[in-house]
């Protein structure tokens, strides 16, 4: 199976008041096509950063991303843009959904911005939301949704444009046990659907340990 990420060398700091600190160091991994990954560990060691940095939302000081085949560092911010809206989804252990819209209308986002009709938008939103056992509440605001419907609706949101890897980090985290088991096997089943790739952040080593590899971070280092 080819490599949807090819990971070499990644290394990422900060700079504090006091003193720089090294958050990333010489990581490297490859995903492959549609394959499963939890990094695992502890807050603060690293996971969000690596997220951040594989979604395009931050640079790495230095090592390389390869994307598809194409190394990211060679793209220009539209093209990391484009990148990011037609290829990527990202789940966050708050959800972020806009209090205002409905469920529905939070769903239809992605294709908006990528600039598609309002109603294949509202098409594709509603499928989504069916697929996720949310069709009894496409006009539901967010005040209006359970924890664990809300998250829902941002997996809905993640996947609706069919991106090839799907990030989360730490998706369950704010959900109580029942309820984060629910929606971690709504979300692998809808990337198996689609044959994504995803790497989930997460500290729950029972729900990691159901994907298809696992990786450990400790002080930003894979071990």
């Amino acid at each position: 199976m080819s490599a949807l990420l090819e990971v070499t060398e990644l290394s990422k700091s900060y700079q504090t008041p006091y003193s720089r600190v090294s958050v990333l160091e010489s990581l490297s991994f490859q995903l492959r096509s549609a394959e499963k990954l939890a990094v695992v560990g502890t807050s603060g060691v690293g996971k969000s950063t690596l997220l951040h940095c594989l979604g395009l939302l931050d640079r790495p000081d230095s090592g390389r991303i390869i994307f598809q085949g194409h190394d990211v560092a060679e793209l220009t911010e539209d093209q990391r843009v484009e990148l990011r809206h037609f290829k990527v989804g990202f789940i966050f252990q708050f959800h972020y959904l806009i209090a205002e819209l409905t469920a529905v209308e939070n769903v239809m986002l992605p294709l908006l911005i990528r600039a598609e009709s309002r109603s294949f938008a509202h098409q594709q939103a509603e499928k989504f939301l069916e697929a996720v056992n949310l069709s009894h509440r496409l006009s539901h605001r967010p005040g209006e949704l359970s924890g664990g419907e809300q998250q829902r609706v941002a997996i809905a949101r993640a996947l609706v444009h069919q991106p090839e890897l799907i990030l989360a980090d730490e998706p369950t985290g704010n959900l109580d046990p029942e309820t984060a088991t629910q929606v971690f096997d709504l979300l692998v089943t809808r990337c198996h659907e689609l044959e994504a790739g995803l790497v989930m952040a997460t500290h729950n080593h029972d729900l990691a340990s159901k994907l298809d590899r696992v990786m450990t971070m400790k002080q930003g280092k894979l071990c």
